[in-house]
């Protein structure tokens, strides 16, 4: 493995041994590492704003996988600016660079800031709901080391979301550094999806999710978001894109009964966001069938003009022998109500049904 910018120049060593540098440890690796982050930690804002559209597209795609107010956990966060714009109740960020930290708890008060390595922070066990490696494997010394510390800090349900640089843009990245368009980082190592899909396996993750997105990292008015937004999806256009995402989690293990190896069948939580479909509600509940060992109904109504609030409670009260609740989402839209069942959602398997019944619920 070995430590270089694109002029093959390792940060902080002598100019002689450049060339040639490998780390003869993880301690050698993450000096040398802290040296040049503490050297860039200078200069990140400034170039953070240069490359704004790219680091807006980031935050964007972490909105969509990150609910408001969860616990997160962030790797590799240097100034915090994408652990504070997620807006999380509890927000721990990790730095190696005690310049990058420093600057962190300055802009952001309000969260928690530890100056350690990655691989070697001590957080006492304290789980989250997500955990964050953001540009972060690139820098990693031993990647499958890491994914076992990480399983210390999740529950059943923790998500760790994972972004980095396709392979493919390597010589764009090189051009943009040689033109000054981007600061000179150095590089560790190239890792695919397939690779990070491996080696979580290998500490006892599964893959939830796997893409990829950003075909247009810079910002370029109209044209940005059609590409990023519009094209990327797509192929061919998706083969072209900068940014490879992926989402791991614990595998769920089969429930025991009691002290018998037979395993029990799962909860099940059934959500039903819905705004003005009041006449639905009651067939929501009848049709239904029942599913797990215990199966519970949420209703998330969303500010309807047709009654749909009271037929939800109606129906609670015609079906006593169901598990029915009801909520009113406080925001707009369907995402919003998603997320308020998911809160309150208690089953090991949580799905979601239209009350318009476009699926059937049936099936």
């Amino acid at each position: 493995m070995e430590i270089y910018d694109q002029n093959n120049q390792a940060p902080g060593i002598s100019h002689k041994a450049r060339a040639g540098y490998r780390p003869v440890s993880m301690d050698d690796c993450l000096a040398h590492l802290r040296k040049y982050f503490d050297e860039f930690a200078v200069v990140r804002d400034q170039w953070r704003q240069r490359n704004r559209g790219y680091h807006l597209e980031l935050v964007r795609h972490y909105r969509y996988h990150v609910q408001p107010g969860s616990s997160v956990l962030e790797m590799g966060c240097s100034t915090g600016d994408l652990l504070a714009a997620l807006e999380p109740a509890r927000g721990v960020g990790v730095d190696l660079s005690p310049a990058m930290i420093e600057r962190a708890r300055a802009k952001y008060p309000q969260l928690e800031f530890i100056c350690d390595a990655a691989e070697t922070v001590a957080l006492n066990r304290r789980t989250f709901d997500y955990i964050i490696l953001s540009d972060l494997l690139g820098y990693s010394y031993d990647i499958a080391a890491l994914f076992r510390r990480l399983r210390a800090h999740c529950h059943a349900r923790t998500q760790i979301v994972i972004n980095m640089h396709s392979h493919l843009w390597q010589p764009v990245l090189a051009a943009a550094e040689a033109l000054g368009l981007k600061y000179r980082q150095p590089i560790i190592n190239w890792v695919t999806r397939e690779d990070v899909a491996n080696m979580g396996a290998l500490a006892g993750f599964e893959v939830v999710q796997s893409y990829i997105t950003t075909l247009l990292p810079k910002r370029v008015p109209l044209l940005s978001a059609f590409c990023n937004r519009v094209l990327a999806p797509f192929a061919p256009f998706r083969w072209f894109c900068l940014v490879s995402w992926i989402t791991l989690r614990l595998p769920m293990h089969p429930l025991k009964k009691n002290e018998s190896d037979e395993p029990a069948e799962p909860t099940v939580t059934v959500i039903c966001p819905c705004r003005n479909e009041a006449g639905n509600i009651p067939a929501i509940a009848e049709r239904l069938p029942k599913m797990g060992r215990h199966m519970e109904l949420i209703y998330i109504e969303g500010h309807s003009r047709d009654g749909t609030l009271e037929a939800c409670h109606r129906t609670k009260t015609a079906h006593p022998e169901m598990d029915i609740s009801v909520y009113q989402q406080t925001g707009e839209g369907k995402k919003d109500a998603v997320w308020l069942g998911f809160s309150k959602a208690r089953g090991d398997i949580v799905m979601i049904l239209d009350a318009d019944m476009t699926v059937a619920p049936e099936d």
